[in-house]
């Protein structure tokens, strides 16, 4: 990434995948982040296409269970870090 500015804006672009209500809106979400994105960052785009089919076994849950899911990898992810710091 070129910029912290950059990164808070592709976060918030891909924050924006766990939110959709369906499938359909999902793809459209993808199509749109892929024309905005696509010049600059062709991993990203190309990483949620190839893995589509992973990915769309977590929109096959209802959103109350995402979001549990969703918020479980945050919370492994922080404890990780604490783990990390804390280890040293």
């Amino acid at each position: 990434m070129e910029s912290y500015k950059d990164l808070k804006i592709i976060c918030a672009d891909l924050k924006a995948f766990y939110t959709v209500p369906s499938e359909k809106a999902v793809r459209a979400r993808l199509r749109y982040f892929g024309a905005k994105s696509n010049d600059r960052y062709p991993m990203i785009y190309r990483s949620r296409s190839t893995r589509w089919k992973d990915l769309n076994e977590f929109f096959n849950y209802p959103p109350e269970i995402r979001k549990a899911i969703y918020t479980t990898n945050a919370i492994k992810s922080l404890n990780f870090q604490l783990r990390k710091v804390t280890k040293n």
